[in-house]
């Protein structure tokens, strides 16, 4: 901390100050010899509005409670808050980090205070009759769906009281251009309540399911989020009959939805909810599907599917072969890097030499060449790192590949990477590299 806090006030340069930020947020503590918040509200007067933002996102993320009062007042624009910015009002967007850095520091909170708070700040921005810009009224939605861990039991009644108040918002009739902001309500509720079968998820999902059905449709931005957050809170069939509807409505949007965009997150939808049922219609599909623009979607489905059954120690043997039957007849490498990730994700370990010769091919590729590292690393083999060491060091100049194959020989827990890494920082000066 102590070497942060000196380059912040050395270097006045953005991408510094922002970075420098963003590390001790995330450190969160304060040295007896310096005071984290104060340093933070400092920068929300700089003439740079990324330092602002970024700023007032840190409070957050730093999930301090002396930063409360500061966040509240920033997003409520209030006088307090115009102090600390020296304007006569706080921007937009300095608002909408604030908005973001109060979801951060309330979802961090075990205090039912701090998260009422939050709260009732963000659900004011939402409700405000005259309403802020995109950026903030994006920003509270999103926040929302922060304020309460689905995977924590305490706190469930803010949750559900979150949960009523961003279906009301995402019903108001705002008129068209507003609804790719309230297209952010449903993944929000996602967040809120994460995947079960309570009373509020049926409710939840038998909405999205509509919304996903109606014939006279929303935008396609609300369209998109239907198909998001049906994969956010729906069970396989298998868990819950009921919503073997939802699955239902992702498969229809996935095959003739009038969105690609929609289509595309369908289809990841039902990979992400998975079951036996999910499972067959996206294998048998995937055969009737344009063989380059759709099929690697559902490549990518079916291999998060597979990545549950590789987590339980039980790869699936059937679609792994299926998967690398595909890799091996796509006819664009577009293609077959995506069903190199999906292979990568089903665990199976007869898969090596075939990423492995993907990755030989496609190594001088910026996109393929890197994916193949991760499709390689995914597999969690330990006898590609070698490969992957060879890589690394060929790729200097090859930004994405050197990323790649760096993260990947770190999951693989390569014990040669470091010397590896060290080695190449002592002999270049290459941004990229660094």
């Amino acid at each position: 901390m102590p070497a942060l806090v000196a380059l912040m006030a050395k270097d006045r340069n953005r991408d510094v100050q922002t970075a420098c930020m963003m590390a001790l947020a995330k450190i969160g503590r304060s040295p007896p010899d310096v005071d984290l918040d104060a340093l933070f509200v400092e920068r929300l007067a700089r003439d740079d509005q990324e330092v602002r933002e970024t700023a007032a996102l840190a409070l957050g993320v730093a999930g301090r409670a002396a930063a409360l009062p500061t966040l509240l007042a920033l997003v409520r624009d209030e006088p307090a808050g115009r102090k600390l910015c020296q304007r006569d009002e706080v921007g937009d967007r300095t608002r909408a980090f604030a908005a973001y850095g109060l979801g951060l520091f309330a979802r961090q909170s075990d205090d039912p205070a701090h998260k009422r708070a939050a709260h009732d700040a963000l659900a004011a921005v939402l409700a405000a009759k005259q309403p802020g810009g995109r950026d903030l009224r994006a920003a509270a939605a999103n926040a929302m769906g922060l304020l309460v861990d689905p995977t924590q039991g305490r706190h469930r009644r803010l949750a559900w009281q979150c949960v009523d108040e961003l279906l009301a918002w995402h019903d108001r009739d705002l008129g068209s251009g507003d609804e790719a902001i309230q297209a952010h309500a449903p993944v929000a509720i996602g967040r809120l309540l994460g995947r079960g079968d309570t009373t509020a998820h049926r409710r939840c999902k038998e909405r999205f399911v509509a919304g996903l059905t109606a014939a006279d449709k929303r935008a396609n931005a609300m369209v998109q989020s239907y198909a998001l957050a049906l994969g956010m809170l729906a069970l396989s069939p298998e868990e819950a009959p009921a919503d073997a509807d939802g699955a239902r409505a992702l498969q229809a949007c996935a095959l003739q939805g009038v969105d690609l965009l929609a289509r595309r997150f369908a289809t990841m939808s039902l990979g992400r909810i998975g079951g036996e049922a999910n499972r067959q219609w996206l294998l048998t599909a995937s055969q009737r599907v344009n063989k380059n623009q759709e099929r690697p979607w559902f490549g990518l489905s079916l291999g998060l599917v597979a990545a549950r059954a590789a987590a339980a120690g039980d790869p699936d043997d059937l679609l792994a072969r299926a998967l690398a039957d595909d890799l091996a007849a796509a006819s664009n490498v577009e293609s077959r890097t995506a069903f190199a990730l999906a292979l990568g994700l089903t665990g199976w370990q007869p898969a090596l030499p075939l990423l492995r010769d993907f990755l030989r091919e496609n190594e001088v590729q910026e996109t393929a060449g890197g994916y193949a590292c991760v499709a390689l690393a995914l597999l969690g083999e330990g006898s590609a790192a070698p490969l992957l060491g060879e890589v690394l060091e060929r790729s200097a100049r090859r930004p994405f590949v050197l990323l790649q194959a760096a993260v990947g020989l770190g999951r693989l827990g390569d014990a040669d990477a470091t010397s590896k890494l060290v080695a190449m920082l002592e002999r270049s000066d290459s941004l990229a590299v660094l």
